[in-house]
């Protein structure tokens, strides 16, 4: 998403590329552990911050930014669908973007 200031990626990231509070890195059992983050790059300073979005989807659920949709400069709907469901579940939720 692009922003006057920023741009804003949205994507899949896994625990294991983030650390607990020892510096040891968090484990992934599997693929289905991958939960929505947000990557916000200032425009200005050209610095980088991340930001899990654990609590927008539910276990098993994958998210799709592609079909993301900014509802305000601040704002966006996000879609998530179920990995293991083959009727094909999906989930609409908003999130504020500011990292």
């Amino acid at each position: 998403l692009e922003r006057p200031n920023n741009f804003y990626f949205l994507f899949n990231d896994h625990y294991s590329n983030y650390q607990n509070g020892n510096g040891a890195f968090l484990t992934v059992a599997t693929s289905l552990d991958a939960k929505p983050a947000l990557a916000e790059l200032s425009l200005t300073t050209g610095k980088i911050e991340r930001k899990m979005l654990q609590k927008l989807l539910p276990k098993n659920y994958v998210f799709l930014p592609r079909f993301c949709l900014p509802t305000t400069e601040e704002e966006i709907i996000v879609v998530g669908t179920g990995i293991l469901s083959k009727a094909g579940k999906f989930l609409l939720n908003r999130v504020k973007i500011k990292a």
